[in-house]
């Protein structure tokens, strides 16, 4: 019996998975097509998780511009460019966190206030528990990631608890600490070719 064709039906190849294979699927996660990813998938390079380590570089390091800016504009915190410049304009000798907790503007205040639970919470929790907290707790970070980027985010999401988690078996717990080591080591998610395939 004839079908139409699904998107499980559909392989795309390339002859090295660097940029081009993360950009396809970043570009067909974004049309809303059900894509099963690449078969090992660098951790880092997820979208889902460069949000997340954005919002624990900034936990770890709040004056940090980048850092914020990148938190801002992703999912977990949901403003748009437009809302970036309009309410992180500010001279260029004043940090980005610095604005955001003096400025009047309702936003921005409420932001802030997030930003604020965010780093009482860096101040005494291990990464585990604060990856959690912004995942599942008030922020509803992995409801927000999944409704932009697809539920195939949540592999790597789960990937990263994963890691946080080995990271404290074997090291004194640190936030810092364990942006440095993951950043220094080169995390892969194994996938299986055929998995989540439709």
């Amino acid at each position: 019996p004839s079908r139409n064709a699904t998107p499980g039906d559909v392989m795309i190849l390339v002859r090295k998975r660097k940029e081009l294979a993360s950009l396809i699927v970043a570009r067909l996660y974004a049309a809303g097509v059900p894509v099963a990813g690449v078969d090992r998938l660098r951790l880092g390079n997820p979208l889902a998780v460069k949000d997340l380590l954005a919002a624990l570089r900034f936990a770890a390091q709040p004056l940090d511009d980048l850092s914020l800016a990148n938190l801002l504009v992703s999912p977990l915190i949901g403003w748009s460019q437009e809302d970036l410049l309009e309410y992180g304009h500010r001279d260029r000798k004043v940090r980005l966190w610095d604005h955001l907790r003096k400025s009047e503007a309702l936003r921005a205040a409420e932001t802030a206030g997030k930003l604020r639970d965010l780093l009482r919470l860096a101040d005494y929790e291990p990464v585990q528990a604060l990856l959690h907290w912004i995942l599942v707790g008030p922020w509803r970070g992995r409801r927000r990631l999944v409704e932009r980027l697809g539920r195939e985010a949540n592999d790597p999401i789960d990937e990263l608890l994963n890691a946080a988690q080995a990271y404290a078996a074997d090291h004194t717990v640190s936030l810092q600490g364990f942006i440095q080591w993951f950043d220094a080591g080169d995390g892969e998610l194994k996938r299986e070719a055929g998995e989540n395939a439709d």
